[in-house]
């Protein structure tokens, strides 16, 4: 015969505290009569002696769930950072944070992790590129939520992302006064809003600066999400030609762009001068080392975390932070006087 298992009462919460049983009753009511402090000390010893019926959301302590697309391993140098970031700045804010890897098979089937299920969740983090129809789920739980590093258009939600075109523009401009006129570039431009968002700043860059682009030396056509680098041998392998420098969506795609025009014995920078965008830490130790743009993980990650903690707080109206960086000057780029164009 199973032994009874007695439930929770407000007496034991109260026996625990060493207070009255009405000041329990105020506190779990959310009604007046206990100060902030005491209250909060009622809830948590409630929630941890699992006493049923309580509201999880009066807690002081917050939960947040991060969700990962199971994609993002594959990134995971770069992104490290800004889950690290998520959790330390969590943290100050008396918030818990329980991450979540979401396989392939049950984005497309709109399934939310299992995670979800077993906890109150107070706010959900995505992180990375989600289907749209994954973050339209998301967005109908009643639950805050933000998108980090990704933006949906036509989607009013909180989000937080790098200042893409203003920092692809940098790098660019950075080619340019370089000596270099004919630039290339390297991304999937339909793959994240990232990309597309990069080579805008690209072309912007290349127009204001009244340069041509060439459109043989530009590779952004690919429904890849991952880091299409067979695409990329493929590509370098059909010219005939070749810019003087290439800038690439991301660090990732720069490596094996400097990987595949080695192996045809060019040199970079010394035949080819290429720059990235993110600034892993691999960059500062590529051979050679990578002129790119440094992402402010840090205040993302920061960033993140205030403004989902104010729409857990209050009703606000969405928002898009954008994180500036700054250009990091290294040796894959070399100065051009001449602007020579290579050819094969």
């Amino acid at each position: 015969m199973k032994k009874r298992i007695k439930k929770v009462s407000m007496q034991d919460i109260a026996d625990r505290l060493n207070i009255s049983k009405n000041s329990v009753a105020l506190a779990l009511n959310n009604k007046k009569g206990v100060s902030e402090e005491l209250k909060a000390k009622i809830i948590e010893t409630a929630i941890q002696l699992g006493y049923g019926g309580i509201d999880r959301s009066l807690a002081k302590e917050k939960n947040l769930l991060l969700i990962i697309p199971e994609y993002l391993h594959e990134a995971f140098n770069f992104y490290h950072e800004i889950i690290l970031g998520i959790e330390r700045s969590a943290q100050k804010k008396n918030m818990r944070v329980f991450m979540a890897t979401l396989e392939k098979e049950k984005e497309k089937a709109l399934e939310l992790p299992s995670a979800y299920y077993g906890m109150h969740v107070d706010g959900i983090v995505l992180l990375g590129v989600f289907d749209r129809q994954y973050v339209e789920k998301i967005s109908q739980l009643n639950v805050p939520f933000i998108t980090v590093d990704q933006t949906y258009s036509g989607m009013k939600h909180n989000n937080v992302v790098t200042a893409n075109v203003e920092g692809s523009s940098e790098v660019v401009r950075h080619l340019i006064e370089k000596g270099h006129e004919s630039i290339g570039f390297i991304g999937p431009i339909r793959s994240t809003a990232s990309n597309y968002e990069r080579w805008l700043g690209y072309r912007k860059a290349m127009e204001e600066a009244n340069l041509a682009i060439d459109p043989r030396f530009c590779f952004t056509e690919s429904d890849s999400r991952s880091y299409v680098f067979s695409e990329i041998d493929a590509y370098i392998s059909s010219l005939d030609a070749y810019p003087t420098a290439w800038f690439c969506a991301n660090d990732y795609m720069a490596f094996y762009l400097i990987d595949v025009l080695q192996r045809r014995g060019l040199a970079v920078p010394d035949d080819i001068s290429v720059a990235g965008f993110d600034d892993i830490d691999a960059s500062r130790f590529h051979n050679p080392k990578l002129t790119t743009f440094h992402v402010r993980r840090d205040w993302m990650s920061e960033a993140t975390v205030e403004l989902l903690a104010a729409s857990m707080k209050e009703e606000i109206f969405p928002r898009q932070i954008r994180i500036y960086g700054e250009l990091v000057e290294r040796e894959s780029v070399k100065p051009l006087r001449d602007g020579v164009r290579m050819s094969v």
